[in-house]
């Protein structure tokens, strides 16, 4: 992760070339120049992607300022007036059992009524906050992780919607037995089960969980959600209007999701800048479902979660 930025600062220097006595407001000509001479941005990638949109995002806020609209006027207007929001990023301090649950009172007490959580996730003594390695956990972290989501049902009660986030991280021999204990839990969603490359096991996951997948983070622009909605295996897609192409390409993702039968809920890990442009996002889309927050985040800067 403490790479990433210089690499995307070094990347919009190599794009800002090409963007000198451009009119700011041909964002689509703009956005579609880059793509296609940047070379390496086809295909995807967080480092290409990440400045495409960073580019496209500050034109948009061009375009509103200068028509003195916010940008969900520009792209057809407000689809609604409030905005369901989750809550991520409150117990990552915590590596056991009942604390790690216990955490929820928190969020719970500010009004959050939808959390999410890492039951696989643990720290080093250093504080790192750290996911999977090597596909799968030892008994004892496997053990804890079912007791982890058993007691945060139980720590809040029925009424309150979990969301689990797997990253990504365990094999089948551990992440079936896992799924086989969350069926009786009403999780919302399931998040990454399988690693980002493995589409062709999603269908295979959600027909042995019953549980709606949700993944989209780690997709780029909509040639990378085409590939996972045609899995048909996935309930909810998660752009980041950050790294998936910008806001234009999250509202296509959005399009191309609805005719799929899906939700959006937008990955959001960031700044309070990302957090904005990602609210525009769900204003303008029919099909948005909430969207994440780190309500807690400046206490986090040194954890800083892939969420």
């Amino acid at each position: 992760m403490a790479t990433a930025p210089p690499a995307v600062a070094g990347m919009l220097e190599d794009m800002a070339l090409r963007l000198s006595g451009r009119n700011p407001l041909e964002i689509r000509r703009i956005w579609q120049d880059l793509y296609d001479q940047s070379f390496w941005a086809k295909g995807g990638g967080a480092i290409s992607f990440a400045a495409i949109s960073a580019i496209e995002l500050a034109l948009w806020d061009i375009k509103g300022k200068a028509a003195g609209l916010p940008v969900h006027d520009l792209l057809g207007g407000a689809m609604r007036g409030d905005v369901k929001l989750y809550a991520n990023g409150w117990n990552h301090e915590h590596d056991d059992v009942v604390n790690w649950a216990k955490a929820a009172a928190r969020p719970l007490a500010d009004g959050y009524r939808a959390l999410k959580a890492y039951p696989f996730a643990y720290e080093l003594p250093d504080g790192t906050f750290r996911h999977v390695s090597a596909r799968m956990l030892d008994d004892g972290r496997f053990r804890q992780a079912i007791e982890r989501v058993k007691a945060l049902r139980q720590e809040v009660g029925p009424d309150i919607e979990l969301m689990l986030d797997l990253s990504g991280g365990l094999c089948d021999d551990q992440l079936l037995r896992f799924l086989d204990v969350c069926r009786d839990l009403d999780i919302t969603w399931i998040e990454e089960p399988l690693d980002p490359f493995n589409l062709n096991g999603l269908s295979r996951v959600a027909a042995r969980s019953g549980i709606p997948i949700a993944l989209g983070e780690r997709v780029y622009g909509r040639g990378g959600f085409r590939n996972v909605l045609d899995t048909g295996a996935v309930s909810i897609v998660m752009p980041d209007i950050a790294n998936c192409g910008g806001m234009l390409e999250a509202v296509q993702i959005a399009g191309m999701a609805d005719t799929y039968n899906v939700r959006v809920s937008p990955h959001n890990c960031a700044s309070s800048l990302c957090t904005a442009a990602s609210l525009s996002l769900c204003v303008a889309i029919p099909n948005a479902m909430n969207l994440e927050v780190y309500p807690y985040f400046a206490e986090l800067e040194h954890l800083r979660p892939g969420a």
